[in-house]
């Protein structure tokens, strides 16, 4: 039968296959039980009200079926579902239905999809190559320092401290750098790095939120009263952050910028704002406020099975120029590129 034929019947109550046993054991029982009554009924000769008899001798044989046997069960049940949540060997399990925890001795085939329905599908970015370079998770200071190196050669957070006019300024002057870093010269290899890390902290469907920690909390307090610019090129306080995304691939790229030193900071239906954590002094151990680039979303092409890739349409609000931003499959990428 197909699922949607399947989907028309009525649903069928789902019972383990312990209760089914003392089911069928109890029929047998009853069973049993029901024929030894016939059978004293039958030696006593079936006299006048003989089926009187017969729920007499029923009454005597009742105690052939365990009526206590489902009382001791759903007890040994409760006892189950408590030790499994205290087992050390397995923490942080959850016992949401102690129905079928004796289930768990008995399982032989265990189906499951790639999208981690009965697993904890965790991704990591591992390796990226760029040109003919390639860097790992043990190289990443090396990617930070690529992007630390453009910002600071583009003077991008130099001027932070600066008074509201100076920072206005600032953030024409770094505007006009890096509109024309963008251009059709050579890169080095510091932009060409700052450039995936930020395509890839653009290119994506993540939404981020701020843990609250007394970390964050400090570090407000000592943000307090710290100048911003014209709104197109600000500071914001360093905090942690989570992500929530349909794909956990995404999250893993989100992760992998933040960890270089591009933090999503905020996302809108309108705007993206980039924390540029890599320009935070190693004297302030990751706490203090760090410069923020904000984009905004002219348009984003979803991904489809049919394309098999992603894009999206910002203006950088620094240096008034829109980028066009795709990434998907390598079959379907290769051609493009």
């Amino acid at each position: 039968d197909t699922r949607a034929a399947m989907n028309t019947g009525h649903a069928k109550t789902k019972v383990g296959i312990l209760d089914s046993e003392v089911n069928l054991m109890s029929k047998i029982l009853f069973g049993v039980t029901l024929a030894l009554s016939l059978a004293m009924v039958a030696l006593d000769g079936f006299k006048a009200v003989w089926y009187i008899t017969l729920f007499r001798f029923l009454i005597l044989f009742s105690s052939i079926i365990p009526i206590s046997l489902r009382v001791n069960l759903d007890m040994g049940k409760s006892f189950y579902s408590l030790a499994i949540e205290r087992d050390a060997e397995i923490p942080g399990s959850v016992v949401r239905n102690s129905m079928i925890p004796e289930e768990l001795g008995r399982i032989e085939y265990c189906l499951t999809d790639k999208t981690g329905t009965l697993t904890r599908n965790e991704m990591e970015m591992k390796r990226i190559h760029i040109g003919v370079m390639a860097y790992t998770s043990e190289t990443s200071d090396e990617v930070t320092r690529h992007v630390r190196t453009y910002l600071h050669d583009r003077g991008i957070g130099a001027d932070s401290g600066s008074g509201s006019a100076d920072g206005s300024a600032a953030a024409s002057r770094t505007g006009a750098v890096l509109a024309k870093s963008h251009g059709k010269a050579r890169r080095d290899m510091p932009q060409r790095v700052f450039d995936i890390v930020e395509a890839l902290a653009l290119c994506h469907n993540v939404t981020p939120a701020a843990e609250d920690t007394a970390d964050v909390d400090a570090a407000e307090d000592a943000a307090d009263g710290a100048p911003t610019h014209d709104g197109r090129l600000g500071v914001a306080v360093a905090r942690p952050m989570a992500y929530q995304a349909s794909s956990p691939d995404e999250v893993a790229l989100v992760k992998w910028t933040e960890q270089i030193g591009v933090v999503l900071a905020e996302r809108t239906l309108s705007s993206i704002t980039l924390r540029l954590d890599a320009l935070i002094p190693a004297s302030q151990g990751g706490h203090g406020t760090a410069p923020t680039l904000a984009y905004d979303i002219l348009h984003v092409f979803p991904f489809t099975s049919e394309s098999k890739r992603m894009g999206i349409i910002v203006r950088c609000r620094t240096t008034g120029e829109i980028h066009f931003v795709q990434k998907g499959a390598d079959a379907v990428m290769a051609r493009i590129v």
